[in-house]
This record gives C-alpha cells, sequence and structure tokens, in this order.
C-alpha cells in the first residue's frame, strides 16, 4: 500500500477559492465600515463648527451633512435622515445600510444608526 503525500491538487484549489471568497467579502465589509467611521466623523465635527452650531433647523442639517458626504465621496441613502425637537435644539436619528456586490446578485448588506444632538 502506497503512503499518502500532502494534499491533492483539487483540495489546493478548493482552499484557495474559499479563501479569495472571504478576502473578498472582508475587504468588501471593510470599506462600508471605513465609510461608516468617516460619516461618524463628519457628524463630530459639526459641533466644532460655529456655522453648525447656530443653523439647527433641520433642512440646513440635512444639507450640510449632504454637502460633506459628497465631498468626501460618500455614497450613503439619505431618505432614512429624521430630525426631531429636543431640549436645546434638534434630535437627528439616521438609519442607513450599505451594500457592496460580492458575487453576482449576492450583496453584502451592514445596517447603521446615528444619534447626534445639534444645540444652539
Amino acid at each position: 500500500m502506497q503512503q499518502q503525500r500532502g494534499m491533492s491538487m483539487v483540495s489546493v484549489l478548493i482552499i484557495l477559492v474559499g479563501v479569495a471568497l472571504l478576502l473578498k467579502a472582508a475587504f468588501g465589509l471593510f470599506s462600508m465600515y471605513w465609510d461608516h467611521k468617516m460619516i461618524s466623523t463628519v457628524l463630530e465635527k459639526m459641533h466644532s463648527n460655529p456655522d453648525e452650531r447656530t443653523e439647527v433647523r433641520p433642512a440646513q442639517l440635512k444639507r450640510i451633512i449632504q454637502e460633506r458626504m459628497d465631498s468626501n465621496n460618500i455614497d450613503v441613502d439619505m431618505s432614512g435622515l429624521t430630525f426631531r425637537p429636543a431640549q436645546n435644539g434638534v434630535q437627528m436619528d439616521w438609519q442607513y445600510e450599505m451594500r457592496r456586490t460580492w458575487l453576482g446578485n449576492v450583496d453584502l448588506v451592514v445596517t447603521f444608526t446615528q444619534n447626534q444632538e445639534f444645540s444652539q
């Protein structure tokens, strides 16, 4: 009886394809979480700018947020962005999802929630 030595070529190819698919998914997820971090940074920096602190009307805030998303090349759906009155200004609640095509018609989907209070 002959001794078995190592993996067959088919086994190596299957493992390589699996690793490639996992890496493709990891890069797609990383880019979505990077965009989410950029959105969080944009919203945090809005408090340090005196122009945005005085403008607490929802329409103006939405316009400013959209401009900053465009300038940072972040493509995100603004339809889930809602504003409600708060004690000293406006409370923003934003639920959004990001999609990246993984393979063919299979997508990676991640949902995020941002909450921020804009006060005068």
